[in-house]
């Protein structure tokens, strides 16, 4: 999937803004990222005991985030974004991608009991959780004070109320980190953790 609207700036000539080969770069970086998170999901909910690639899945999509981060904190300047800014489209579309990971791993959750390969997934899950946090909040700390956000209904359908400027960015990556931390403690509880302890050692 193709980041066509991740990220609107204005054409204000500035030493401090986005240039179009940086908003290119970005483009690229989150494109990458959603790529690779798309292709965990689909080995995520298709699950068949074919664990090998799930792993390689996971591990990439952990990498093109380690990636991310290198790339955005050495190639765009700081602050990055004007005031008629707008990562209004780029915020649910990462939403977008937990969900259906989320979702996808609940729904095949008991076959990955009795695999025993809760381990893999629960650490798996803290690394995409601690690198998809690190990248968003270099994005966030590249956001001015004061950006120019859609209409309320845009709010209302993201279920949150409507704070101005860096606080509505806070707000969403607060949950959304409350929602992964959630999900990952579900994996380490004894019902998911007594299965198969050599298979769990294969897939760290």
């Amino acid at each position: 999937m193709k980041f066509t609207r991740a990220v609107t700036f204005a054409a204000v000539a500035s030493a401090t803004l986005l240039d179009r080969r940086d908003i290119t770069t970005l483009n690229d970086t989150l494109t990458n990222i959603l790529s690779k998170a798309t292709v965990l999901t689909t080995r995520t909910s298709n699950i068949t005991g074919d664990f090998e690639a799930l792993v390689a899945s996971s591990h990439a999509l952990i990498q093109s985030l380690r990636d991310g981060v290198v790339a955005i904190n050495s190639t765009l300047p700081n602050p990055v974004l004007d005031e008629d800014c707008s990562l209004i489209d780029f915020l649910p579309a990462f939403q977008n991608v937990w969900n259906s990971l989320r979702d996808s791993t609940r729904a095949v959750k008991l076959e990955i009991e009795s695999t025993g390969a809760c381990r893999f997934v629960g650490h798996c899950i803290k690394e995409i959780m601690s690198s998809s946090m690190t990248l968003q909040q270099l994005i966030r700390d590249r956001l001015p004070r004061h950006c120019k956000f859609p209409t309320k209904q845009k709010f209302h359908e993201l279920g949150i109320s409507s704070p101005e400027g860096r606080d509505i960015v806070l707000c969403m990556w607060d949950r959304f980190k409350k929602e992964i931390d959630a999900f990952r403690l579900g994996f380490e509880k004894p019902s998911c953790t007594r299965f198969g302890t050599a298979r769990n050692r294969l897939f760290m």
